[in-house]
C-alpha cells in the first residue's frame, strides 16, 4: 500500500522551513547546537564506525534538527516578515494595488471577522479545489527555506567577524542578501498566486449559483 504524502508526519513545507534549516545549523555550529549532550554525532564519528552513523545518532539528529528549526523558523518570522513587508511587498503592492484591495474586499464579504485574508483564501482554495494546493505549497516551502537560511547566513556573517574573516564576512552578507531577495520573491508569488486562484474560484462559484437560479 502507496504513502500518501498528505499521511507523512513531516510534510513538504515542515521539511524545508523546518527541518533543512534546523539540519544545517546542526552541521555548522555542532559545538553550540550539542555542547556536552551528543558531542560525537557531529564533531567525530563513534569509534570503529568509519563515519556511520547509527540508528540511535540519525534519530538523535533528527529530532535536534526539527527543534531547533521551529526556533528558526519563529525567530525567521519576527524579524524578516516585517522587512518583507517594509521593502520587497511595498514595491510590488504599487503594481498590484487595485487588484489587492478588490481580492480583500471579496474576502472580507466572505468571512468579514477573520484578520488574515491569505489564511481565509487559502482555506477556501483548499476547500474548493485540494489539488491546487500543491502549487501553493511550493512556493511557501521555498520562501521558508530560504528565510531561514538568510538567518543561517546572517549568522555565519557575524561568526567571521568575531574571527576576523573579512572575505568570508563579504560572501556570507553577500548570499544573504540574495536568500533574502528570493524568501521574498517566493512569498511575493505564493500570496499573489493564492489571490488569483481565489478570485477565479469565488467568481466561478458565484456563476454557478446565477445559472443555478
Amino acid at each position: 500500500m502507496g504513502i500518501k504524502p498528505n499521511e507523512l508526519f513531516i510534510g513538504l513545507v515542515d521539511f524545508f522551513a523546518i527541518l533543512v534549516p534546523g539540519a544545517i545549523l546542526s552541521f555548522t555550529f555542532p559545538k553550540y547546537i550539542y555542547a556536552n549532550i551528543a558531542p560525537d554525532i557531529i564533531c567525530q564519528p563513534p569509534p570503529g564506525s568509519a563515519g556511520i552513523w547509527s540508528a540511535k545518532e540519525w534519530a538523535i539528529f533528527f529530532l535536534v534538527s526539527y527543534v531547533i528549526g521551529h526556533f528558526i523558523h519563529f525567530f525567521g518570522a519576527v524579524t524578516l516578515n516585517p522587512l518583507y513587508e517594509r521593502t520587497f511587498y511595498k514595491r510590488k503592492i504599487e503594481k498590484y494595488g487595485s487588484f489587492w484591495a478588490t481580492t480583500e474586499d471579496l474576502i472580507k464579504n466572505l468571512i468579514p471577522d477573520h484578520k488574515s485574508t491569505i489564511r481565509v483564501a487559502d482555506a477556501f482554495i483548499r476547500t474548493e479545489n485540494p489539488m491546487l494546493a500543491s502549487e501553493l505549497d511550493r512556493h511557501e516551502a521555498a520562501s521558508k527555506l530560504f528565510r531561514g537560511l538568510t538567518l543561517l547566513l546572517m549568522a555565519l556573517s557575524i561568526k567571521s567577524l568575531i574571527e576576523v574573516r573579512g572575505l568570508a564576512r563579504i560572501i556570507y552578507l553577500l548570499l544573504a542578501f540574495l536568500s533574502f531577495w528570493r524568501f521574498s520573491n517566493q512569498r511575493w508569488k505564493r500570496n499573489l498566486l493564492t489571490y488569483e486562484l481565489f478570485s477565479i474560484l469565488i467568481n466561478r462559484s458565484q456563476k454557478v449559483r446565477l445559472e443555478a437560479k
